[in-house]
C-alpha cells in the first residue's frame, strides 16, 4: 500500500471548482465581500466614462483595499501580487489581476468616498455584532513629518535667514550684472540679460520665509518652513523630531472606530475629540473608555 497521496499537479478536472470553493465559510474575506456588496458606490461609478477600455468595478477594488487594511497590508504592489497567489485575494478580485498603479490610483482618486465607506462598514460591523460598543480603547503615536528638523526655526532664526538671503541675492545680482555685460559684448544679439537661475529659487525662498513670519504674529513657538503644521515632538524612543501626533480609537475586538491627526505633542486635549468622532461614526454613545494617563486633564 502506498504511503503517500498521489501527485495531482497535472490532473485535469472535469468540473473545475468555482472561486467560491477556495475560501472557508467563516473567512474574513467573505464578510468583507458581503458588506461591500451592500455599499452604494454610485458616486465613484459616476466618475468613469463609458468610452474607452472597460475597467474594474469599484466594489472589487474596495474589497481588496479594505480586506488588505484589515489584515495589516498597506502596499499596493503587494496587494497586486497577492491577487495572483493568495486564494482570499483571488476570491475578492474574482480572478482579475489589477496592476498596483490601478490600485494606488483608485485609492488616491477616491479618498473622500473611501473615508465614508469606512464609516459605513464600521456601522455594518456593529449591526452584525462584530463590535461591542461598551468600551472604547484610545492611544496615539508620534509619526515624523516629511520635514527636516533644521528647517524649524524661531522668529529670530528666520530673521537671520532672511538677512543671509538678502546678502546672497545682492551678490548674485552683482554677478549677474557683470555676466550680462560680458555676454552682451561676446554674443551681441543673443540673449544674455537673464538673472542666474538661483535668483529665482532664492526669491521664492525669501517670499516663503516672509509668509511663515506672518504666522509668528499669532504663534510664539518654532515653525518648520517645509511643513508649518508639523511640530517638534518626543516619540516613544525619546527622540525629538518634527512630527504629527496620530490618534486611533478601537473596540475591544480591535476594529478601528475613528482616527485623527493632531499637531499637539500632548494627548491631554484629544480625549473629547476621539470620543466625539467615535460616537459620530457609530451613531451610538460610548459607555466606557480605556486610555493611558497621558489623556488625563
Amino acid at each position: 500500500m502506498p504511503k503517500f497521496k498521489p501527485y495531482r499537479k497535472n490532473q485535469f478536472m472535469l468540473f473545475p471548482k468555482s472561486i467560491d470553493d477556495y475560501v472557508p465559510e467563516n473567512h474574513l474575506s467573505r464578510m468583507i465581500d458581503s458588506i461591500v456588496e451592500q455599499l452604494d458606490t454610485k458616486d465613484i461609478e459616476d466618475k468613469y466614462s463609458s468610452l474607452g477600455q472597460n475597467t474594474y468595478h469599484p466594489k472589487i477594488l474596495i474589497k481588496l483595499l479594505f480586506y488588505s487594511y484589515g489584515i495589516g497590508e498597506r502596499s499596493g504592489r503587494k496587494i497586486s501580487s497577492k491577487c495572483e497567489t493568495d486564494t482570499a485575494y483571488i476570491y475578492l478580485s474574482q480572478m482579475y489581476k489589477p496592476d498596483f498603479r490601478t490600485i494606488n490610483d483608485f485609492r488616491k482618486n477616491n479618498i473622500l468616498e473611501l473615508s465614508q465607506y469606512f464609516i459605513d462598514i464600521l456601522r455594518m460591523c456593529k449591526e452584525l455584532g462584530l463590535i461591542s460598543v461598551g468600551q472604547m480603547n484610545i492611544d496615539g503615536t508620534k509619526i515624523k513629518a516629511n520635514a527636516a528638523n533644521r528647517r524649524t526655526k524661531t522668529k529670530e532664526g528666520y530673521q537671520k535667514w532672511l538677512k543671509r538671503i538678502d546678502d546672497k541675492i545682492g551678490k548674485i545680482l552683482e554677478e549677474a550684472e557683470a555676466t550680462d555685460a560680458k555676454e552682451d559684448e561676446l554674443y551681441q544679439d543673443k540673449r544674455g540679460d537673464e538673472l542666474p537661475e538661483a535668483i529665482n529659487t532664492q526669491e521664492k525662498l525669501k517670499a516663503k520665509i516672509k509668509k511663515v513670519m506672518e504666522q509668528f504674529k499669532n504663534e510664539k513657538e518654532k515653525i518648520n518652513l517645509t511643513d508649518p503644521d508639523a511640530k517638534f515632538m518626543k516619540d516613544g524612543r525619546y527622540r525629538i523630531d518634527t512630527s504629527y501626533n496620530c490618534q486611533a480609537s478601537l473596540s475591544k475586538e480591535q476594529i478601528m472606530l475613528s482616527s485623527e491627526v493632531i499637531t499637539q505633542a500632548s494627548d491631554r486635549k484629544v480625549l473629547e475629540l476621539m470620543v466625539t468622532t467615535s460616537e459620530a461614526n457609530l451613531a451610538q454613545p460610548v459607555k466606557e473608555i480605556a486610555c493611558d494617563a497621558g489623556y488625563s486633564s
